[in-house]
């Protein structure tokens, strides 16, 4: 159990040290095209559906637009989502993926969150909102990179 929890802690930690995430992608022109979303699947777990729509709220927070459908969107994101309680510690994580519409993945990230206390709810929207800030900070140097 504590090999467990110390493998999940690591690797839930592991992201937040400013890993490069990929610096290939912040200077992918193609992502800077994106500005219409769709937000697909996130997982299976119970907070999933709850994950997608707090992200979509968080992507139209930035700036991007969100599409009802795959096909009049410029990108898909989907994902996975999980949220897992250890004690009075609730720890979200996110890995994303967006693609355009022809299956070419253009940026990635993966995000987490942990509370203390009473707070399943805040993991989730933080990850969405660190999710969504992400993606608009790496579209931003995306487009300063076709300059």
């Amino acid at each position: 159990m504590h090999v467990r929890t110390f493998l999940f802690l690591t690797l839930a930690l592991l992201p937040s040290v400013s890993l490069p995430r990929c610096l290939a992608q912040a200077q992918n022109p193609a992502l800077h095209l994106v500005r219409k979303i769709y937000v697909g699947t996130m997982g299976q777990g119970g907070d999933s559906e709850h994950f997608r729509l707090l992200l979509e709220k968080e992507l139209l927070r930035v700036g991007f637009q969100i599409a009802d459908k795959a096909q009049n969107a410029d990108a898909i994101l989907t994902g996975t989502h999980s949220v897992e309680v250890h004690g009075n510690k609730y720890f979200a994580r996110a890995t994303v993926v967006l693609k355009t519409r022809s299956g070419k993945q253009i940026w990635s990230g993966d995000y987490v969150s942990q509370h203390w206390g009473e707070g399943a709810n805040d993991t989730v929207e933080t990850t969405a909102e660190n999710c969504a800030d992400g993606l608009q900070k790496d579209w931003e140097k995306a487009g300063k990179s076709d300059r």
